[in-house]
């Protein structure tokens, strides 16, 4: 069995890349900007070209719609599963995976969602078989870009002994562990049933306690800046994947020791 991981260099493509590796599927990780994949069969196609770059407007649509409009129009494959977002949902008081998503382009802050929303747009107005998409929480592992905020804190941990938080320890949202993201990749990609999937924890992790463990891991300072803003995601409904997989994810503050020792 045949999978294809476009993206296979990034955060997400790589781990899910190793992950099929180490169970014994065959893997092909072609570099697109050198290497012509059209008119090939690619068997069972990962979608994880993206951006963590949220200020680049030309790379985002590049990577979320544009490369995405040709592999779709010019590859054939057994099924093509895309890694979409769930950003979205921060704006949402329902979050399962039949809901509306709001959305407001006078936001430029919103790019990013709008480009990965029209890109699954894109894959459901397909007329090609077994085009899924998944909608994943904010996947934390020890190799996840630096840039991000649970990386960012850590590394600040270890290296200057102080975290400096620009909004409330009561801030909260939903992490998942990469570990689990991975696992169920290709569940879905070769069983699933349903067009669209959340893959998240299913509950929030407030940042005092992911703090905590780091502070208890680390031993550094906390340092909370004057006027910090509190921001809070709504939780993500995973009944979808739980109801269809049995999907089990553990917490992240399980993982964290693992990222501190790395």
């Amino acid at each position: 069995m045949k999978f294809t991981i476009l993206g296979s260099t990034g955060f997400l493509g790589s781990n899910i890349h190793n992950h099929l590796v180490n169970n014994n599927f065959e893997c092909y990780a072609p570099d697109i900007r050198k290497e012509k994949v059209s008119g090939k069969h690619l068997g069972h196609v990962i979608y994880s070209i993206g951006t963590v770059d949220f200020q680049n407007i030309n790379k985002i649509v590049e990577t979320h719609v544009c490369i995405l409009k040709r592999i779709l129009a010019n590859c054939n494959f057994d099924s093509f599963l895309y890694i979409s977002t769930g950003r979205f949902y921060r704006n949402s008081k329902l979050t399962n995976e039949i809901e509306d998503i709001k959305i407001n382009p006078n936001d430029s802050s919103q790019l990013y969602d709008i480009s990965k929303l029209l890109g699954e747009s894109y894959c459901l107005s397909s007329t090609k078989k077994n085009i899924r998409i998944v909608r994943p929480s904010l996947i934390v592992g020890y190799n996840a870009p630096q840039t991000l905020f649970l990386p960012s804190i850590i590394i600040d941990a270890i290296s200057k002994g102080e975290i400096k938080l620009h909004s409330s320890l009561e801030s909260q949202r939903d992490y998942l562990r990469i570990q689990d993201f991975v696992k169920i990749i290709p569940e879905i990609a070769l069983r699933g049933t349903e067009k669209i999937y959340n893959i998240a924890y299913g509950k929030n992790t407030k940042t005092k306690e992911i703090v905590d463990e780091i502070v208890s891991l680390t031993n550094c300072s906390v340092k909370v800046t004057e006027n910090s803003t509190q921001y809070s995601f709504p939780e993500i409904n995973i009944e979808r994947i739980q109801n269809e997989f049995n999907f089990k994810p553990e917490s992240v503050l399980k993982e964290l020791k693992n990222i501190v020792s790395y």
